[in-house]
């Protein structure tokens, strides 16, 4: 189905390029990998203008992109199942008015927007109504807030309405509809399955005058709904392709670039009067310099289709659908069974196809670099995101010119408390590591869950275990509720590896990774942190806080220049501190005689010293 939908999608945008195209999808679950590749593969580069999507069972972690259109979600919390989506195409200006509660709550889940086309705004609505659950007056009621400021107005989704059926339920729907002057487009029957068609699904408006083209056709690779498919007399803006600059440093010549510096008169920037005009100069000798020698390059990217969406799995989604096809004009029994062997097995072929991509992304990879190149391109990762400033540059500027006088102290505060809590039990660092932590590994359970242990093993090390280690040298007065969860998060890492059960022990698992324990790794990453300090004498405001016993007391004998002094301390918190715990630890395990290592041959003995003394569970 994959390739008759795309065909049938493109055909009907080839006709009306330039004109409002969209289309309504009952997906039952874009969370589904190898539904959300189906996807991708039907709508990427498609033309069609707006798609409205209910059932996507997104979650907070799902990915919901689509190459050349912006989404907005709304993902069922509290329960699984249902969810909107509307994918609006990046040309096409657009704002979110309305959306209902993201928590379960027996109601209608929609979204309403504002689309901006060429000489006119249209008020566009994605609905999903959970069968046998009334309260649609909430969504109309909602739309009557937005209708009196727009001329045109369209509903698309899945009502679980029967329209036809002439239930109560039914006229009671109708009627709510008449209520808002939109009328169904007549598609007939939108669900189908072995003992009934039922009209469920609808794309209806205020201006089905303006209609110029409307169809369905069978979604068999999503589920029983048919796609929908409306065409609109609306000018929409031409879609103007991305291009990217850059410069190409491929074929520098560097003798010859020596030599334009080199005849530079560089006198002409030193006598400028002003620091602006310096700058000014300079930055135009640079600029004509590397336009010279690294001209800029204009290109445009290609969206691509998915790398493992192959030939025979196209051919076998087609033959998936042509059972389809048969099932349901014959209603047997045994073509209905035959359909379903052929949609699992279309749904397996993806993911194997997929499976096997991955493990040739990252089967060669060895280092930190290349894992995260690998992994950029198949979307796990941060994004490049412009993020403002949250101090006023006129703050900054009086900070640094002259005694410190800021006019708004809480936005400072914005920057130095982004994860602390005032009682100083890193609560919101450990808060925002969960939220991190189990992101990832969510995004990567879903399309790489069954890669080979050693692979999943050099992902987790590059990806996740940084982020549970960052700062760990200094949080030895961490809460013991914070350092469960930080072991928690670990044994999560540990279970996406060996795809364990959670009620499984994962401490077998740890050490056949080879892998300590989360307080274990602390200790490391202070022992190391206290190696620089002693070593490189870095930074100094804290080395001048470590001395050695013999420092301090005029008696010399061997263990006394191989002891840190330990500091007095009366509160708990104290004891706790980086200064402290740091001393213990040196002279515990008896630090001092490896510190003529050097930063390689150390870390390797102390994992070993820390394993000795303190085990391995």
């Amino acid at each position: 189905m994959a390739s008759q939908l795309k065909e049938f999608i493109c055909n009907k945008v080839k006709d009306r390029p330039s004109v409002l195209n969209l289309a309504h999808l009952n997906a039952q679950s874009l969370n589904d990998s190898s539904h959300y590749e189906e996807f991708c593969h039907i709508f990427n580069n498609s033309g069609i203008d707006v798609i409205a999507v209910s059932e996507t069972f997104f979650k907070p972690s799902s990915v919901t992109s689509l190459n050349g259109y912006n989404v907005f979600c709304n993902n069922r919390i509290g329960k699984g199942g249902g969810g909107v989506a509307v994918y609006v195409k990046q040309c096409i200006e657009c704002k979110i008015l309305s959306i209902s509660e993201s928590q379960y709550s027996h109601k209608p889940e929609y979204i309403i927007l504002e689309i901006k086309l060429q000489g006119t705004a249209v008020l566009f609505a994605c609905i999903y109504r959970p069968p046998k659950i009334g309260n649609l007056d909430i969504f109309l009621e909602d739309m009557y807030n937005f209708i009196p400021l727009y001329q045109h107005y369209i509903i698309a989704g899945d009502i679980n309405a029967r329209l036809g059926s002439g239930s109560d339920e039914t006229n009671c729907i109708i009627s709510l509809l008449n209520t808002c002057n939109v009328e169904c487009l007549p598609y007939g029957a939108t669900y189908h399955t072995a003992t009934c068609d039922s009209v469920l699904d609808i794309i209806a408006s205020n201006c089905n005058d303006m209609v110029l083209d409307y169809s369905k056709t069978p979604a068999t690779g999503f589920s029983c709904h048919d796609l929908l498919f409306a065409s609109y007399d609306f000018a929409t803006p031409a879609v103007k392709p991305k291009k990217i600059m850059y410069r190409s440093y491929k074929n520098i010549n560097l003798e010859a670039l020596d030599l334009d510096f080199s005849q530079v008169d560089w006198n002409k920037v030193y006598h400028l009067e002003s620091i602006n005009e310096k700058v000014n100069r300079f930055n135009e000798i640079m600029l004509e310099i590397f336009d010279k020698h690294a001209p800029f390059k204009t290109f445009t990217p290609k969206n691509k289709d998915s790398p493992w969406m192959n030939k025979d799995i196209l051919t076998l989604m087609d033959t998936r659908d042509g059972a389809q096809k048969l099932a349901a004009k014959s209603k047997l029994p045994e073509h209905r069974e035959a359909f379903k062997k052929l949609r699992n097995q279309c749904k397996q072929e993806i993911r194997n196809a997929k499976l096997r991509y991955s493990y040739g992304l990252f089967n060669n990879k060895k280092t930190s670099k290349e894992i995260w190149k690998s992994l950029r391109t198949i979307g796990v990762g941060k994004t490049t995101d412009s993020h403002t400033c949250l101090i006023p540059p006129n703050d900054l500027n009086e900070h640094y010119a002259s005694v410190s006088s800021v006019s708004d102290p809480n936005r400072i505060k914005l920057c130095i408390d982004k994860y602390e809590n005032p009682t100083l039990n890193w609560g919101r660092h450990i808060e925002y590591l969960c939220k991190k932590v189990l992101t990832i590994l969510s995004q990567l359970r879903r399309s790489y869950l069954h890669l080979p242990c050693d692979i999943k093993t050099t992902i987790i090390n590059s990806i996740v275990l940084p982020h549970l280690d960052y700062g760990s040298a200094i949080m030895e007065d961490m809460l013991v509720v914070y350092q469960i969860k930080l072991q928690r998060l670990q044994n999560a890492c540990v279970r996406f590896i060996f795809n364990l059960r959670k009620d499984e022990h994962v401490s077998p698992y740890i050490e056949k990774l080879n892998w300590l324990r989360m307080d274990q790794r602390r200790k490391i990453s202070q022992s190391l942190l206290l190696y620089k300090i002693l070593n490189d004498k870095t930074p100094s405001y804290l080395h001048c806080k470590f001395q050695f016993v013999s420092q301090v007391h005029q008696r010399k004998n061997r263990s006394s220049s191989q002891r840190l002094v330990v500091p007095q301390h009366r509160t708990v918190k104290y004891s706790k501190s980086f200064l402290v715990t740091a001393c213990k630890l040196f002279n515990s395990l008896e630090i001092h005689p490896l510190l003529s290592l050097s930063f390689h041959a150390f870390k390797n003995r102390i994992r070993s010293k820390i394993i000795e003394k303190y085990g391995t569970r």
